[in-house]
């Protein structure tokens, strides 16, 4: 084996492959990462089959022998993309984790220009794909609301990714939150640097991304990330502000309808109605604004926990 150079060479990489009914891909790809393997040296890969119907599992499981650096783990059922990464992280051994798909789409020689870029004070790096993209409206929409939103300055967001594995204390990820791990890597104040990558054509079998439910599922996703990052702390704000407003709102319509009473004659029925509508809306805001200080009391006694332990 030749001398390994840069990262590669003083720290332990872990390339983590989810995949999902890529046995027709699975000869080609050991292959482009054997040959990478034997020139660099990194440490491991970690195959993640997430319930695939193709026999993918027993087809990787079957070049085990030629390869010794892989190891398989398996999912009984599909549990998506973001749950296979999860276990592919927990089951990896290097300092270095890489994040690389198994349809083909990038090839081996390019990834060590990711744990390469992992040099002092850079604990990221992302490709930033180069070549026709399908998706490109709707990955370039996504990625425009992430800087958008969390100030991220990555152009490309959803692509191969090689980070340091104590970033993973930080990152806990939900189902379908492998969106926005360079969003919360960002927001706990990681470098992040972007590494020109080559797309290629898909070969064999079918994109697991669908456009049109992706759109909305992302969006939700998107929301609940920005809430849980920017308030999951301060649920007050969150809470307790909207029900200052809304009960406000309900106190200032209640003044303005009992002026008007003293002024003008308004028949019952009006009365009613709004009586009702002004009661509801501050009951509204009431109830906001305690659940945000039950939500900030709770949060409180989870951090002395914490500290405890």
């Amino acid at each position: 084996m030749e001398e390994t150079s840069g990262l590669l060479k003083s720290q332990r990489v872990s390339v983590v492959i989810p995949c999902c009914n890529e046995a027709d891909n699975m000869q080609e790809l050991l292959e482009d990462l054997g040959t990478v393997s034997s020139l660099y040296g990194f440490f491991e890969v970690v195959l993640v089959d997430d319930g695939s119907e193709d026999g993918t599992y027993d087809k990787a499981n079957a070049f085990k022998e030629k390869y010794p650096f892989l190891r398989t783990f398996r999912h009984r059922r599909n549990f998506g993309l973001t749950i296979a990464l999860n276990t592919g992280f927990k089951e990896s051994k290097g300092d270095i984790l890489v994040f690389w798909p198994g349809d083909l789409q990038f090839k081996a020689h390019d990834l060590p220009k990711l744990t390469e870029a992992l040099t002092d004070g850079v604990d990221m790096a992302c490709g930033k794909k180069e070549g026709h993209y399908e998706k490109r409206l709707v990955s370039g929409i996504y990625n425009a609301l992430v800087r958008k939103m969390f100030g991220v300055k990555v152009t490309d967001q959803n692509s191969v990714k090689a980070f340091r594995k104590e970033m993973l204390e930080n990152m806990k990820l939900r189902s379908s939150w492998h969106r926005y791990i360079v969003a919360i890597a960002s927001f706990y104040g990681y470098n992040i640097v972007e590494v020109p990558v080559k797309l290629y054509p898909r070969l064999h079998g079918e994109s697991k991304l669908s456009s049109k439910g992706r759109i909305v599922v992302g969006l939700l996703d998107l929301i609940s990330v920005k809430v849980e990052l920017d308030y999951s702390l301060r649920p007050m704000i969150l809470f307790g502000f909207p029900g200052i407003i809304v009960a406000s709102i309900g106190v200032i319509i209640g003044v303005i309808y009992f002026s008007l009473k003293l002024f003008f004659v308004l028949s019952p029925d009006y009365k009613i109605t709004i009586l009702l509508f002004i009661v509801m809306i501050f009951i509204v805001g009431v109830n906001l604004f305690c659940f945000g200080v039950i939500c900030d009391v709770l949060k409180g006694i989870m951090d002395k926990q914490k500290d405890q332990k």
